[in-house]
């Protein structure tokens, strides 16, 4: 995907602003129940030249359920493809005009527990855990390692992988360490899963 922005005077330089902004904007856009597939968004390159953000799904997995609107709730359907992207192309086109960005900072983003939801369940089950636990963000994100390890080889729900439409996402397999990761504040509601960390992973 290529764009072309014609502005009448000297744009704006891709100042550490601009991409503080746009991580905010893809946070702010992505569901929320206890935080963790927030927080697996990841701000990756924020030079002047290249802004990058990572969707890190191997932590939450079922981002790319959400993305595709497989399942019964649809109504988060294309938030990264659609809803994010055309906010991202917003703030960048204001800013090479304005120099102002509409965020600053690292996003901030508070921990909440919520019910464990479908794989989630099996998962419990299979560990001999009781399927109506409150997860953590924490504990969700356990889940979702045990439930791609256990995915086939090469398995993607669209055939295509967990796609990005512009240069302002990274493809899974790019992620790397090189990363800032947003400012958390965690439940006061102990991990549910601290203590079975261990046996859930090795299975």
């Amino acid at each position: 995907m290529e764009i072309e922005i014609w502005i009448d005077r000297e744009p704006h330089k891709l100042d550490q602003d601009l991409g503080f902004s746009i991580w905010n904007i893809a946070i702010n856009n992505a569901p929320y129940r206890t935080g963790n597939l927030r927080n697996q968004i990841k701000l990756q390159s924020n030079s002047k030249e290249t802004k990058r953000i990572v969707y890190y799904d191997q932590d939450a997995y079922y981002m790319n359920y959400l993305e595709a609107g497989v399942g019964r709730n649809k109504k988060h359907k294309g938030f990264i493809e659609n809803k994010t992207t055309l906010q991202i192309l917003s703030e960048v086109v204001n800013y090479l005009q304005t120099g102002h960005a509409t965020y600053s900072g690292f996003p901030i983003i508070v921990m909440r527990s919520d019910v464990a939801r479908n794989y989630e369940r099996k998962i419990l089950r299979q560990q001999g855990l009781d399927p109506n636990l409150r997860l953590t963000a924490n504990d969700r994100a356990i889940l979702s390692k045990n439930y791609v390890k256990g995915l086939p080889m090469g398995y993607s729900i669209d055939n295509k992988g967990f796609y990005s439409t512009t240069g302002l996402y990274g493809q899974k397999n790019e992620f790397s360490k090189n990363f800032a990761t947003p400012n958390v504040f965690l439940s006061e509601r102990p991990d549910s899963l601290k203590s079975f960390k261990n046996k859930v992973m090795m299975k």
